[in-house]
């Protein structure tokens, strides 16, 4: 991961992860993986190895190649330096269409009455929460503790967002508010419906 995009042969990419992913990590491949993914092969082995250990066993049996990379590629980023990595992304498939707020967090789990505020002030409605514990290495203490937290919410019209339009802005006001670079309030949903950036507002 991190390493530049190239064509990917759809048949050699699902035969590298067969041969080397845990056996109960989908590996259904859908065209965003085979037209868009990162080539992973040597170095995305490494981190794989790296990670799989650490993960539970329900999120290896649930999660698909793409969402499980970005994952991945996103822990990495996590460091003594950046104890919180916000992402957005919209669900992929069948069913109601959530968009995903997805937060990377050292040093234990965050207080949902913590993050609900600000998610609401930003004009989002929280369908669900599934957080995700990723075990500490060994001989690691309580500050070692990483979890995604993965929340399930709809814009303020009710519908997913445009996360190409306003995913990086939403991202950027959850991160400054959480780190104290400013408060939380009504206001904040212009950051969604009248494209601000959290400075602005």
């Amino acid at each position: 991961l991190g390493s530049p995009r190239l064509a990917i042969n759809p048949g050699r990419l699902q035969a590298w992860f067969l041969a080397c992913r845990p056996k109960t990590l989908s590996v259904s491949l859908s065209p965003v993986l085979v037209g868009t993914a990162v080539a992973w092969h040597d170095s995305g082995r490494t981190l794989w190895l790296r990670w799989e250990g650490r993960l539970p066993e329900y999120y290896k049996s649930s999660t698909d190649i793409v969402r499980a990379g970005l994952d991945i590629e996103r822990l990495e980023q996590l460091s003594p330096e950046r104890d919180l990595v916000v992402a957005l992304q919209n669900e992929r498939g069948a069913g109601e269409q959530l968009t995903r707020v997805l937060l990377y967090k050292t040093g234990g789990r965050a207080d949902l009455s913590a993050v609900m505020p600000v998610l609401e002030a930003l004009g989002l409605s929280v369908v669900e929460e599934v957080p995700v514990r990723v075990a500490r290495t060994e001989g690691g203490t309580s500050s070692d503790d990483v979890f995604v937290h993965d929340y399930g919410v709809l814009g303020p019209d009710g519908e997913a967002l445009d996360v190409a339009t306003v995913g990086e802005r939403v991202a950027a006001k959850i991160a400054a508010v959480w780190h104290g670079q400013t408060e939380s309030d009504r206001l904040d949903r212009l950051v969604i419906l009248a494209g601000l950036t959290w400075q602005e507002v």
